[in-house]
């Protein structure tokens, strides 16, 4: 479901197989970004990584500045689980959900008054959490960033995607972003970016890790032109939840329907993902 700007997405609280409906309060102003993590650090262990766990979901989006409270970081970890609009604009566009004074929140900045939103997602376990780790592309960037090896629970998934002039052509392999783990276990953050008429082009992407046990699979879908809903993991038994691990394509569109999601069908249980205009998206689903 999308709404005119500014968006208010209904959010949605799973605890092992209970739903419950919020809807988040309307949030606009100016956006800053305060306080910083150590890069890639691991933050003080709270906690185990559970079984089965439990999940909010989100999804916030404005033509201009706005933010989102997405809780309190002592029991949660959040990271993205989808972007549309605009994000490919000309001039600087930024997605990202952050931590800071002890909250989680998702910050939206829309380049030049256009369209942009993100879902994100959080689930009750701080286990291993790290800091964020940080992949830049531009003049003398865009080596893949090492995110460490870390225990066989480790997920990683992304946090922020800051682009000025990227993501805005057709081909998806080359202007992409995403999170993976090569054969010896080593996770890196990597990506690449195409330069056209706008130059330099430039692009910040972060992530996050965090231990959760089961790995409920992993995928990436790639749409034509056209909108293709495709079925992740399935909830029939409770508490599995989907994050992005990436993306691609061209996010040049000014409209809400237009991007890469993660969305909780509560008529089959599934996880499902759009893909919408030669766009691609990374996704991991966990319990």
């Amino acid at each position: 479901m999308r709404l005119n700007p500014p968006v208010n997405k209904l959010r949605s609280a799973h605890l092992g197989p209970v739903l419950a409906l919020l809807v988040a309060p309307l949030a606009l102003g100016c956006v800053s970004e305060v306080g910083h993590e150590d890069e890639g650090a691991l933050d003080e262990p709270v906690g185990e990584a559970q079984a089965a766990v439990g999940w909010w979901s989100y999804g916030w989006g404005c033509s201009g500045s706005c933010e989102l409270n997405l809780g309190s970081d002592t029991d949660r970890t959040c990271f993205l689980s989808g972007v549309w609009g605009k994000l490919g604009a000309s001039s600087q566009a930024s997605v990202r959900v952050t931590r800071s004074g002890g909250q989680w929140t998702l910050y939206v900045d829309s380049a030049s008054g256009q369209n942009l939103g993100a879902n994100a997602v959080c689930v009750n376990t701080v286990e291993n959490r790290t800091g964020q780790y940080t992949w830049t592309w531009g003049p003398g960037d865009g080596l893949p960033t090492s995110m460490g090896f870390g225990t066989s629970s480790r997920r990683c998934f992304l946090t922020q995607v800051t682009s000025n002039g990227a993501f805005k052509y057709n081909n998806w392999i080359t202007d992409y972003a995403r999170v993976l783990k090569d054969v010896s276990g080593e996770w890196f953050l990597e990506g690449a970016s195409t330069t056209g008429v706008d130059t330099p082009v430039t692009a910040t992407v972060k992530a996050i890790c965090v231990d959760v046990p089961q790995n409920y699979g992993a995928w990436q879908w790639i749409a034509g032109n056209n909108h293709r809903i495709d079925p992740l993991a399935n909830d029939s038994i409770g508490g599995v939840v989907c994050g992005m691990t990436g993306l691609g394509g061209p996010f040049t569109s000014n409209s809400w329907t237009d991007g890469v999601w993660l969305e909780y069908n509560s008529t089959t249980l599934d996880w499902e993902q759009h893909t919408v205009n030669n766009k691609t998206a990374w996704s991991q689903c966990v319990r």
